[in-house]
């Protein structure tokens, strides 16, 4: 809509703390919104969610160059003017604005496996992310211009998990071989059907001559 505005702010405090073999990371973030969406037929409506998140990881280093990590982190994502104030046909429906729509939630864990020597870098990881409150379109009993009625609301919950790992060989001083490849997999646990817009997997594999 005409005149919406955004705007946000934060404060966040980080920390790394080294003990030998052993890294310790650990930050917090709060991070505010403030989300003005003017309407012709309610008035203006203003939103101002927020939330306190944080992140922890380790790392241990095994032997000279190999280091195993974990971290773990919160996250959330807060609606913006699309999600608050689409109003109208779009791609054949109907949609109302829902400005009670809360932050989108997540708790993320990763551990992998570092490599670094002169000639080998890599690096091996796995995640699993869960997601809550996700925004998701609900068709109402309700139908205009003979369209269906559709509402946005905190209804899905999803997890995705992946594997990444990178590779980088340099035998000589003028060759290099290097690459990565990524595999992701994602459910929408309330609808118990596949997340949507789930990358297959993909990678890329390059030599290089200098």
């Amino acid at each position: 809509p005409d005149r919406s505005s955004m705007q946000s702010w934060a404060a966040y405090n980080l920390h790394t703390w080294t003990m030998k073999r052993f890294n310790l990371t650990g930050g917090i973030r709060y991070n505010g919104f403030r989300i003005h969406v003017p309407d012709e037929n309610i008035g203006a409506s203003t939103v101002t969610p927020s939330a306190l998140v944080g992140n922890l990881g380790v790392s241990f280093e095994c032997i000279k160059g190999l280091r195993v990590y974990a971290n773990t982190a919160t996250a959330f994502r807060a609606p913006n003017v699309d999600d608050l104030g689409t109003l109208g046909i779009v791609d054949f429906r109907y949609e109302l604005p829902n400005y009670q729509l809360q932050p989108e939630k997540s708790r993320n864990i990763e551990a992998g496996v570092k490599i670094s020597t002169s000639r080998v870098k890599a690096n091996i990881a796995a995640y699993h992310l869960r997601l809550y409150d996700l925004i998701g379109r609900i068709r109402t009993a309700d139908s205009l211009q003979g369209y269906p009625v559709y509402r946005k609301e905190n209804i899905t919950e999803a997890y995705i998990r992946g594997l990444e790992a990178q590779l980088e060989w340099r035998w000589n001083r003028r060759w290099l071989i290097a690459g990565h490849s990524t595999y992701t997999f994602g459910q929408n646990t309330t609808a118990n059907e596949p997340l949507r817009r789930i990358p297959p997997f993909n990678g890329r594999l390059f030599l290089q001559f200098s």
